[in-house]
């Protein structure tokens, strides 16, 4: 019993190893360059500094090192080393993303507190929370925004930039051409459709990303 237990572990290690290797594996050693962090380093100040641009890259990044959560990559700290994309991506999927595509807005989660309003959260942050009501509605699978929990935790969209915090989710807009295939769209981001399908629904107000033809437009969440 012991030694099928023992051969049971070996074997879920192994196969964890190997999907680690096979996120890596998709870049070629030259696709990539290694940096140490040095003190106040951040992730997002390393690409600035090499000509990068974060939001377009994190997916890339977090592939490259092995990461499932964007927060992660705000837990390295001075002395560590991370695998930053060349400033030319090879990726396979690249030519599905247009020069066209822009940020939609930013999903920050907000833990509500006594008293709080949603309404009264976007005035605090200046902005009209008209604009973004139907996309909150969506976000949270929820229809009444009167009727709130405290400690619960709200996915609030946003389109000032200065809002954003250490966790938070970039949104990206991409209007469908004739041919186009959501699919193809969001892999092209180096999102799993499968993975996060039900979340890319939900942002995209719960519509059949099967059924989304040309003249729409695809939000693409960059999970």
């Amino acid at each position: 019993m012991k030694r099928h237990l023992f051969r049971l572990t070996v074997c879920v290690c192994l196969i964890a190893a190997l999907f680690c290797a096979m996120g890596s594996a998709a870049y070629a050693a030259s696709d990539y360059f290694t940096v140490t962090l040095q003190k106040g380093d951040t992730v997002y100040s390393l690409c600035k500094a090499n000509g990068l641009d974060y939001d377009k890259e994190k997916n890339a990044i977090m592939v490259l090192n092995g990461m499932d959560l964007e927060s992660q990559l705000s837990f390295l700290r001075a002395g560590d080393t991370i695998k930053l994309p060349s400033k030319v991506s090879t990726a396979p999927t690249q030519n599905v993303i247009s020069s066209s595509d822009k940020v939609e807005y930013y999903v920050i989660p907000y833990v509500i507190e006594k008293g709080d309003t949603i309404a009264h959260v976007y005035w605090l942050w200046g902005l009209r929370f008209e604009n973004y009501a139907e996309d909150i509605k969506s976000l949270n699978g929820v229809e009444n925004l009167d009727l709130l929990y405290v400690g619960a935790i709200y996915l609030l969209p946003t389109t000032a930039e200065n809002l954003k915090t250490d966790v938070y989710t970039t949104v990206m807009s991409h209007v469908m051409q004739r041919g186009e295939t959501a699919y193809d769209i969001i892999t092209g981001y180096g999102v799993d459709y499968y993975k996060y399908l039900a979340k890319l629904e939900s942002y995209n107000g719960g519509k059949d990303l099967a059924k989304i033809s040309a003249g729409e437009k695809l939000l693409i969440p960059l999970v």
